[in-house]
């Protein structure tokens, strides 16, 4: 239950994502277009030559192929042009459609008939691409578009019109496309890059990464909305009811991640966030199910999303001037205008569309650079916010390493000893067995006198490192006093404390032919095993050990006292 609680909002989303991916996948299946597929990659511009079809059979030419220009607004749009008189084979004529059904004939013979069968699933598939074959007998004659609307909601600006051969077509489409399709692939990238980053951090770091998830997800979720708006998916899929409910899908689910994602960044006013993604959730679902029962298709009431994407962008520019004086917050500032800006302009073009005569389908281009520019500042902002971090998490690395290192061995120091001693307590009874090592260094006073401190450092370091070489694989060694040293080892057998002990002590002979200033150290240790059943504590081990130590620094004073007397 906790981690439910802890990730609500990301388990709303993930449910909301998979009912709109499975949506998609089951409105793909069951919606069934009866129009030529669209398998190949764009022509010549046909916009002219063109004439309007009167109800009584005669013929008005047209300037601008268009609803508008032809006073057909809701009614069924006739028109015709003559074909050249050599068309040859693979010979198409290719006219984008919104929410209308089309009907193409050459020489009074239907050629092409572009309706489908929802199976009860929606009633609109938005804008179409029709790409139409001509029989190879075409030239010379009249060819007629019928263009039937299927509701209010079809298309005024004027009709995209191309003539040629069909690779022809698609590659013009494409090339017209083509900074956007470059853009939208970077993004895309950066995206699942962000994404990731975001799986590598929480199973290899065990570290909440909720910040890259969500604008990861943002990023591709946009970016899906912008290739599927471009329709050029309906060259590469089938069926065109495919390219519709993703467009449509990844429009409603955009703000979701991205109010998810200033729910992180602004950590005190989550909660407020999270709630406008769930409502964000709530209200998709709701359109969603209006939309398959037929009553009303995804434009209608488009405001309200618009409205939610719009108080989300203007709260969280509140909020970047309420912190202004926050320089962690400067580079969202930066990206949220940028975003803002594109978003604003975006949304006037879709509703000024038919006053500013624009395709429907270039409003939403504008839209990814917003989006890579946006992601570039969020990027820079997190990387230089990274390494800011990254340069107190060293500087706190190194203030530890002070506290509990000795600066001149290098060794574990008396503070990082005791806390050992504590931690040795409390789990000594889970041990096996317990060993420490206490040693002392006999001449380091009589060193500094006679040749100087840094030879006794000098000294001090070479013994410590014999020290460490010979026991550090097994346990911890700490500096403890000036000239005296303790090692802690637990959980071996007896047997390997006493080859610790030999190879010191064959360091030491080894150091002492090679020296002029020899190492002289006196060392005691306790041993214990089965130590769960022995009432000790850590000091009681040291104690031992230190008296032991003492004997032996007393032996070694009396067999010197022997040599020179």
């Amino acid at each position: 239950m906790g981690f439910i609680k802890r990730n609500a909002s990301l388990i709303i989303f993930a449910v909301t994502l998979s009912v709109a991916v499975i949506f998609v996948i089951f409105s793909t299946i069951m919606i069934q277009t009866n129009d030529t597929s669209l398998l190949y990659t764009a022509s010549c511009s046909a916009n002219d030559g063109w004439s309007l079809v009167l109800p009584n059979g005669e013929k008005e030419p047209l300037e601008i192929v268009s609803r508008e220009n032809s006073g057909m607004e809701d009614s069924p749009l006739i028109i015709t042009r003559e074909l050249d008189k050599y068309i040859g084979y693979d010979y198409f004529v290719c006219i984008q459609t919104k929410n209308e059904f089309v009907r193409a004939y050459v020489a009074g013979k239907l050629v092409y008939d572009y309706k489908y069968n929802t199976n009860g699933i929606g009633f609109e598939l938005g804008s179409i691409w029709n790409l139409i074959e001509l029989p190879v007998d075409s030239g010379g004659h009249d060819l007629v578009l019928e263009i039937i609307p299927m509701s209010g909601s079809h298309g005024t600006a004027p009709y995209p019109i191309y003539l040629g051969s069909r690779a022809t077509i698609i590659t013009e489409l494409f090339t017209q496309k083509l900074p956007y399709i470059i853009i939208c692939s970077v993004v895309l990238l950066f995206s699942l890059t962000l994404i990731i980053i975001s799986i590598y951090k929480f199973l290899k770091c065990g570290q909440n990464a909720k910040a890259f998830l969500y604008l990861g997800l943002f990023a591709f979720v946009a970016t899906v909305w912008v290739v599927a708006d471009s329709l050029m998916l309906q060259f590469i899929v089938p069926n065109k009811a495919f390219s519709f409910m993703l467009f449509n899908c990844s429009f409603y689910l955009m703000p979701i991640p991205f109010a998810l994602y200033m729910a992180t960044v602004f950590k005190k006013e989550h909660a407020y966030f999270e709630i406008l993604a769930v409502l964000t959730s709530v209200y998709f679902f709701i359109r969603l199910f209006l939309y398959t029962n037929g009553q009303v298709n995804f434009e209608y009431a488009l405001f309200i999303i618009h409205l939610i994407m719009s108080i989300i962008i203007i709260s969280v520019l509140a909020l970047c001037i309420k912190n202004r004086k926050d320089k962690e917050h400067r580079y969202l500032f930066i990206a949220i205008i940028s975003l803002a800006v594109v978003s604003a302009v975006s949304i006037i073009i879709f509703y000024a569309k038919d006053v500013l005569t624009v395709n429907r389908a270039n409003y939403s281009i504008y839209f990814c650079p917003a989006i890579l520019i946006f992601l570039l500042i969020i990027s820079i902002g997190m990387l230089v916010r990274t390494y800011k971090l990254q340069k107190l998490a060293n500087k706190a690395v190194f203030y530890e390493q002070c506290a509990y290192t000795d600066s001149l061995t290098g060794l574990l120091n008396r503070s990082s000893f005791e806390k050992e001693l504590s931690i040795l307590d409390s789990k000594i009874k889970n041990l096996s067995s317990v060993c420490m090592l206490v040693f002392d260094l006999n001449n380091l006073k009589k060193t500094n006198d006679s040749y100087g401190h840094g030879v006794g450092d000098e000294l001090i370091i070479n013994t410590f490192n014999c020290i460490s070489d010979s026991f550090g694989s097994f346990g911890s060694v700490f500096r403890t006093g000036g000239d005296e040293v303790v090692v802690i080892i637990t959980d071996v057998e007896n047997d390997t404390v006493t080859s610790c002990i030999k190879d010191f002590e064959q360091r030491v002979i080894k150091y002492n032919e090679e020296r002029l200033i020899p190492i002289d150290v006196a060392f005691g240790y306790s041993y214990f095993d089965n130590v769960s059943s022995l009432n000790m504590k850590a000091t009681d081990f040291l104690r031992i050990a230190d008296a032991e130590m003492y004997v032996d620094k007393q032996k070694r004073k009396r067999i010197k006292h022997k040599e020179l007397y």
